[in-house]
């Protein structure tokens, strides 16, 4: 069972696209993939830290009230 040690990053994107920036130029690499019924997560892992991307349906900006599909990418560092 992992622990978590540390929380580093709570990001939030708007698209998949800008996470996946996000996540490599983190030097991430890509391990895992979940689907299910359209709630989707990845995790990415590089020599001292996770990362898990997960999206879900909220308000697009805090000012106006548009909802759409919203990444969330989590870093945090673990140990086994």
């Amino acid at each position: 069972m992992t622990s978590i040690k540390e929380l580093e990053a709570l990001c939030r994107f708007n698209t998949f696209q800008q996470a996946d920036t996000y996540i490599k130029t983190k030097k991430f690499r890509y391990k895992e993939k979940f689907i299910w019924k359209g709630e989707k997560a990845y995790i990415y892992k590089n020599k001292k830290a996770t990362a898990y991307v997960n999206s879900l349906v909220d308000y697009l900006d805090k000012d106006t009230m548009d909802r759409g599909t919203v990444w969330i990418v989590t870093t945090f560092k673990g140990e086994a």
